[in-house]
């Protein structure tokens, strides 16, 4: 094969990178599929030619074997990428042949000779005539070998137990570092269902099978080699068809009636919005889990610690948690496979450290985007706060490349070009709807602002889902349970305590330090049982720790009643009004602490 395509940019200098939300492989089938007298004619050659000069990997997959394939076509590894034959169980990458399976045994080829079947045997299959199908089936029984049986229109394969054409192009796109969410496959015969269930986008040719067309995502117009050129231009054009992958999908919920409510499991730009405590992050998180067990690449940036919960799910891992945030390079380094997860905890930086982390962050990623394809997506948390309001930050991002999933209850605080690219609004319920949100809702899909208002007006646990490819309607979903637990921020803090610059320092009623902090709610509850009347005194007429609750914590509901508490405390109250504000704070703290699950987000 002549030149690796799975090499990067930087060692392969003529090759283009690829645009950022575009397949990067082609898998395709041969007879039937590219051709239908042997050798593909000039103009479908000339097709993958193109396909490889614009960056795209092309792979043969095939149920030939290699020898008699390289009859027909001797010069076919000069015209791909990597070759899958024996319907799977042979690959051939880089000049390097790699069996998925062991060989078949030599028994049932010596049983077939026996028989006077007419066969050939490969380095791992053997295969026949189907219409000898009685015979093998005799044969297998009788040698008690495990073994199954392939149709290939008026071919049979004997192949290992568990091998197929999905298998195979599993093991090359892990020999070409390559992930099934970035590739294509196209086929036309009953072996080919497995090809087109593990790409992202399965194609059928026009002269595919009937089974093979109900399975396929799109079905071209034209049939073998006239479909694939016509394929391979889209490609290079428009790209339209690659946008028509509908398999896999994202529950967030069931409607009223019991149904489900989902969403692409593809790159798409989102908002997830609502108020503190209403389930943005809640949401955020089922997303998550969602995609890590699809396999994709996620980036999640996570400033308060909420979703390092998610690591339980492999291969998702937390990096930042136990110090400083890694460079931004040793971030996108584990990104490089095809599956990971990297959850990135901020929480421990100050304000002004991750702001410079953040403004670092975005080119690094978009820069292993194009040369990789990952992180297919990239989920930030706080995003008001979280996407870097500098203009070198701001043009790194490729938003038309899509994958990014912005969560935030600040709208409104969004960079304009963010907003401009959203394809989907996700608006939890709340009791107080923020405006902001309604017209954000309401502009993506194109409807008054009051129906918008309306629906997202209620109890939490709802959310409401517009997109722009589909104005005019307003869905709603009771969101479906998580997989792992929802860890708010202040669970962790409520273990490690907040980092120093978010603490509590006490003042007394001269508005001087005691030397006492509050890392977390815990410590709150506790110094707020002990302290003199005089902190109280200082600190409540001030609104200081229901501030500090809903600026540390987020937590607008707890936020509130202790606000309200703190309302019946002036610098002159009498010891009685205190010690009864007092107890009442507590009480409020410890049954946060240690119940009320109807408050988590």
């Amino acid at each position: 094969m002549t030149t690796p395509r799975h090499e990067t940019p930087e060692t392969d200098p003529l090759r283009p990178s690829l645009q950022c939300g575009r397949p990067r492989l082609v898998a395709f089938d041969y007879d039937g599929t590219l051709t239908l007298t042997g050798r593909p004619t000039d103009d479908v050659l000339a097709a993958l030619a193109r396909a490889r000069a614009h960056g795209l990997t092309v792979v043969l997959i095939t149920g030939r074997i290699l020898d008699e394939l390289r009859v027909e076509f001797p010069d076919v590894a000069d015209h791909f990428d990597a070759l899958i034959l024996e319907n799977g169980a042979l690959i051939d990458v880089d000049s390097r042949h790699l069996n998925t399976a062991p060989p078949i045994d030599p028994a049932v080829s010596a049983a077939l000779t026996t028989r006077q079947i007419e066969h050939r045997s490969g380095k791992v299959i053997v295969a026949a005539s189907a219409a000898d199908e009685h015979v093998v089936v005799d044969e297998l029984n009788r040698l008690g070998l495990e073994c199954q049986l392939m149709h290939n229109r008026t071919e049979l394969m004997v192949l290992p137990s568990g091998i197929n054409k999905g298998v195979g192009l599993q093991a090359a796109l892990g020999e070409l570092g390559l992930s099934p969410h970035d590739t294509i496959a196209v086929g036309d015969a009953e072996n080919d269902h497995s090809l087109l269930a593990t790409a992202e986008l399965g194609v059928a040719v026009a002269n595919a099978v009937d089974s093979l067309r109900a399975a396929a995502d799109v079905i071209l117009d034209s049939a073998d080699g006239d479909g694939i050129v016509e394929l391979i231009d889209d490609l290079m054009n428009t790209a339209v068809m690659w946008q028509r992958r509908r398999r896999q999908q994202l529950t967030l919920g069931h409607d009223d009636d019991g149904e489900p409510v989902s969403i692409p499991a593809h790159p798409a730009n989102l908002i997830v919005t609502g108020g503190t405590g209403d389930g943005k992050s809640y949401l955020a998180g089922l997303i998550a889990e969602q995609l890590i067990d699809l396999n994709y690449s996620v980036l999640i940036v996570d400033p308060e610690g909420d979703h390092v919960g998610l690591d339980t799910l492999r291969p998702a891992v937390v990096l930042g948690d136990n110090g400083p945030a890694p460079p931004p390079d040793i971030v996108v380094n584990l990104l490089k496979r095809s599956d990971a997860c990297v959850i990135l905890d901020l929480s421990a930086l100050t304000p002004d450290d991750r702001r410079r982390y953040l403004a670092d962050l975005p080119a690094t990623v978009e820069a292993s985007r194009r040369t990789y394809g990952r992180p297919h997506w990239v989920l930030i948390d706080e995003a008001h706060h979280s996407v870097a309001p500098t203009e070198a930050a701001l043009g790194a991002i490729d938003l038309a490349a899509s994958g990014y999933c912005l969560v935030t209850w600040r709208p409104e605080e969004l960079p304009p070009p963010f907003v401009a690219g959203t394809d989907m609004v996700l608006a939890l319920t709340t009791s107080d709807p923020d405006p902001h949100a309604v017209d954000l809702v309401a502009a993506v899909a194109r409807v008054p602002r009051r129906d918008v208002a309306e629906r997202v007006a209620g109890p939490t646990g709802s959310v409401l889902v517009v997109s722009r490819s589909r104005p005019g309607e307003l869905r709603m979903a009771h969101l479906a349970p998580r997989q792992t637990h929802h860890l708010r921020h202040e669970h962790k803090y409520d273990a490690e305590g907040t980092p120093p610059h978010r603490a509590f320092w006490f003042r007394n009623q001269r508005d001087q330090p005691t030397g006492t902090v509050a890392r977390n709610l815990h410590e709150l509850e506790t110094e707020l049982a002990h302290c003199d009347r005089g902190v109280l005194r200082h600190h409540a007429p001030l609104g200081d720790f229901s501030r500090w609750v809903n600026d540390v914590f987020h937590n607008r509901r707890l936020a509130a009643r202790i606000a309200a508490i703190e309302s019946a405390i002036r610098p002159s109250s009498p010891a009685a009004t205190v010690d009864a504000a007092r107890l009442e704070l507590i009480r409020e703290l410890h049954r946060r602490h240690h119940v009320l699950p109807d408050d988590s987000e």
